[in-house]
């Protein structure tokens, strides 16, 4: 799935990276079947949050918040523009996905499946190098999902699972 947002960016890290995800995410869980290495999968709609934002209250639905926790290391070094010579940044990053679901309809075990199903869905797609060479296109490469863990099953209406995530970042300055 080819993204039309611009790459990496250092004059404009953080939201570069935030608009290549979500366009990567939304792209995904659209409520509509994708195939990705010769298997289709059902991928349900989620509401997309980050950083501080907070997901739609009340939520009815799946829902994924992203939160990135801060570049443990960076390593920089020339390499060739052409026409001209730069420097070339790697970032070694974290962030952490927490995806919840809460069904109005259908509380309880029904909330427990989708929160399940919706990480994943997203482990698995985050682990296959056909679904992510997009982001890796645009400077999201080598992406390294962590297992998800049950947070809740369900606890105040919501089922809650996270999943760790590493990735490096590379951009030229």
């Amino acid at each position: 799935m080819p993204l039309v947002s611009n790459p990496v960016d250092l004059d404009t890290l953080e939201h570069s990276v935030w608009l290549l995800w979500e366009e990567w995410l939304r792209g995904y869980f659209d409520g509509q079947p994708h195939t990705v290495s010769h298997r289709t999968r059902s991928c349900p709609a989620a509401f997309l949050s980050f950083q501080q934002s907070s997901l739609q209250v009340p939520l009815d639905g799946l829902g994924i918040h992203m939160v990135w926790i801060a570049p443990s290391r960076q390593q920089v070094r020339w390499d060739a523009i052409p026409g001209t010579q730069g420097r070339r940044v790697s970032t070694s990053v974290r962030w952490t996905f927490l995806v919840r679901a809460r069904l109005e309809a259908q509380p309880g075990e029904q909330a427990a499946l989708l929160a399940m199903e919706g990480a994943s869905l997203l482990h698995w797609l985050l682990r296959s190098p056909l679904a992510t060479a997009s982001l890796a296109q645009k400077g999201i490469t080598h992406v390294r999902p962590e297992f998800p863990v049950l947070i809740s099953e369900v606890m105040g209406g919501f089922a809650l699972r996270q999943m760790g995530c590493g990735a490096t970042l590379d951009y030229w300055i």
